[in-house]
């Protein structure tokens, strides 16, 4: 009857790793074994042991996925995705959603803490990853003030900015509020988007030589040159709003130095339209239209020539899933140019094309044809940073008190 159970184990490592349930549940198992009365009192100690090993690897395994940066940085990532899907072109409750997702980072590096602590583990890596969480965290909260107090028109006084990345639409893709830096790729603007200066991601280069950025239903443009700057320094030329430029004698300028940008014209990035391309963490899926997507494994943006205006890069887990639930049809990319595995023919045999397979398919109940395949959450942004701050309510004030 050990045996038998230990063949379960066996069975129940996925990955050479028992999950917390599977531990639990073999646990349950042994207990009930020891209480069988035809146990011989060898039997008894060899069940004692195995319960034992079990309770002792998941306290291990608890410490090391605690421990686990990697993993925790990937489901904060996943948190500041679900903050742009569900309200990144409102300044204020990307800045709440942020500091949400910033206190459940904090909450799980302070449990890595103590866990290794407790278990005489080395935590000065932890430690460090929390103190500059929660560092960011502060400023987090200094620029969600100002955005909360920004009054239109007001000149911007902080050294927080707006980095934003859109697609050929002018759709936001990527929004992170922070203090002021350079960063490569981005142009300085003369647009203001709830308190904070604009530094927008070249979407395109003009025949004439200008670097354009969309936001929305504006463009920014300038020639895209540098200039000299304070101290010697060489600075791109800033980006301008193009409705607001009036033509002088000689030269076009702006109307005034700063342009507020309306959130309410400004759309995210949320969804797929027929044709366009969504980028999976080891696939692409293809929009067909009608909420159906084709899936591409072990294939490159360059074997699949996908432009990437068209690709869709920072939908959140809970979206993925639903689009990868709609697939139907897959492709794996790796198997397309496979040699022939045939050692009874010598001479090279043309490689036979592989089918894509084509998986069943039934429509979700009440699922109608949609201009937007990819619904959006059914959560609503409210709704989703409450349940984020819940991860970690109470939390700062009790961030390094007992460890009880």
């Amino acid at each position: 009857m050990v045996d038998s159970l230990k063949i379960k184990e066996n069975q129940l490592k996925g990955d050479d790793k028992l999950s917390s349930g599977d531990s639990n549940l073999l646990i349950q198992d042994y207990k009930n074994l020891y209480s069988h009365p035809g146990l011989s009192a060898d039997n008894r100690s060899k069940i004692l042991v195995e319960i034992s090993s079990l309770e002792s690897n998941k306290k291990r395994n608890k410490i090391k996925d605690l421990a686990d940066i990697s993993r925790i940085n990937g489901e904060y990532d996943n948190d500041i995705k679900e903050t742009i899907y569900a309200g990144g072109n409102s300044p204020a409750g990307f800045l709440y959603g942020k500091m949400a997702a910033l206190e459940s980072k904090l909450f799980r590096l302070k449990d890595s803490v103590r866990q290794l602590e407790d278990a005489g583990n080395d935590s000065s890596y932890q430690t460090m990853e929390l103190q500059k969480v929660l560092n960011e965290w502060l400023d987090v909260k200094q620029a969600s003030a100002i955005a909360e107090n920004y009054k239109e028109g007001q000149v911007p006084q902080s050294d927080f900015s707006a980095y934003i990345t859109t697609n050929s639409k002018g759709q936001i893709r990527d929004i992170d509020i922070r203090r002021t830096e350079p960063k490569s790729g981005f142009y300085e603007t003369n647009g203001i988007l709830g308190g904070f200066p604009i530094y927008g991601k070249m979407n395109e280069k003009t025949p004439e030589g200008k670097a354009v950025f969309k936001l929305g239903n504006e463009k920014f443009s300038a020639p895209d040159y540098y200039r000299m700057g304070p101290g010697g320094t060489f600075q791109q030329a800033k980006l301008v709003a193009e409705s607001q430029l009036i033509r002088g004698k000689r030269i076009k300028r702006a109307k005034s130095e700063y342009y507020d940008v309306n959130p309410g014209n400004i759309l995210i990035e949320n969804s797929s339209s027929a044709g366009d391309w969504i980028q999976g963490k080891d696939s692409f899926y293809k929009d067909l239209g009608n909420g159906t997507y084709e899936k591409y494994l072990g294939a490159s943006k360059e074997d699949l020539r996908i432009d990437e205006q068209s690709l869709l890069t920072t939908l959140p887990d809970s979206v993925m899933r639903s689009v990868n639930e709609r697939v139907i049809k897959t492709n794996d990319w790796s198997q397309q140019f496979q040699p022939p595995m045939n050692i009874n023919v010598s001479s090279p045999v043309c490689p036979v094309p592989v089918t894509p397979t084509t998986m069943p398919f039934a429509a979700p109940t009440g699922l109608q044809e949609s201009k937007a395949p990819v619904e959006r959450s059914p959560q609503t942004f409210g709704g989703y940073a409450a349940a984020t701050i819940g991860k970690a309510k109470s939390f700062l004030g009790r961030l390094f008190g007992s460890k009880e």
